[in-house]
């Protein structure tokens, strides 16, 4: 939600590059205002901006949503705030990425259908993410680009829980966005080389539509993990990327950022490229020297 001039310029000096893209997250919980100050940083940083609509009530997961239902948000609850967001977004004059239900396919989201009645969850989901899109092209927002963001593996490994199970329509989706994480925590072991859930998330994904380009939504690897040297991790990650061993795949956002996992300081997750050296070397040799990583998007709307 903080995303500024500020850390948008540290990025893009740690990477050795002006980034394409610039994320950021719309608390609903927090503030349903327009977000008129970081889209407008994003674009004069040069990059696109891609903002989320977490229409959620706060930011603590594994539980279900108590406010912002896709219940109420399918029968209008929320039309008048979603109608003023559209107003305001078609005025910017500039293409701006959008999604709802990141990540889908988890649990660890309200979104997904654990919390709302499985396969049925799975069709709510569908229904929830037609209607916010349709009241916003209805109001003339006609500058969204719109995601169908999902993880790479899909938690509860259940039939009903599927990448494609809630894909709302080839008419609603502009582009994939798939998170392929490595240590998320300090302590994780076993972390997972990219390319493995790579592989596993492209043909999933692919299967549904393969001329749809596809971008790394959310990427990144703790710093301080003892089990996986996050220079390997990334350079690895980056090499096979840029391959074409996945030709759908046009870029990759990384996570810069950092978190408490508990109390104790030790176990807090950093994926910040600032706060390692090394990192900066590897990203900036891969990308910031590298003419295949580019600083500007071709999307059109």
């Amino acid at each position: 939600m903080d995303i500024t001039n500020t850390s948008i310029a540290s990025f893009a000096r740690a990477v050795g590059k002006k980034p394409a893209i610039v994320v950021f997250s719309h608390e609903w919980g927090v503030n349903k205002s327009f977000p008129s100050k970081q889209f407008a940083d994003i674009h004069e940083s040069g990059a696109t901006p891609w903002v989320r609509l977490m229409m959620r009530s706060d930011i603590h997961q594994n539980k279900p949503e108590p406010l912002f239902t896709m219940s109420r948000i399918v029968n209008g609850a929320y039309d008048a705030e979603l109608k003023n967001w559209a107003d305001q977004v078609k005025n910017l004059g500039y293409p701006v990425i959008v999604e709802y239900g990141t990540e889908v396919n988890g649990k660890w989201f309200s979104w997904n259908g654990y919390w709302t009645g499985n396969m049925h969850g799975a069709e709510k989901f569908r229904e929830t993410y037609r209607h916010i899109f349709q009241v916003l092209e209805k109001e003339g927002a006609s500058n969204l680009i719109r995601v169908y963001h999902v993880n790479w593996h899909s938690d509860p490994d259940e039939s009903w829980n599927t990448i494609a199970a809630y894909y709302p329509g080839d008419e609603f989706v502009d582009l994939f966005g798939v998170s392929v994480y490595g240590a998320l925590t300090p302590n994780e072991k076993n972390t997972k080389p990219f390319l493995v859930m790579m592989d596993q998330s492209y043909l999933e994904i692919t299967a549904l539509n393969a001329s749809k380009p596809i971008i790394i939504a959310e990427s990144g690897t703790d710093i301080n993990n003892e089990n996986a040297d996050a220079v390997v991790w990334t350079k690895d990650a980056l090499m096979d990327l840029s391959s074409g061993r996945w030709p759908g795949v046009i870029g990759i956002v990384w996570w810069n950022s950092a978190w408490p996992n508990d109390s104790v300081s030790e176990h807090n997750t950093s994926m910040r490229i600032e706060e390692d050296f090394r990192l900066q070397k590897v990203l900036q040799n891969l990308i910031g020297n590298d003419s295949r990583f580019v600083n500007k998007t071709d999307l059109s709307c």
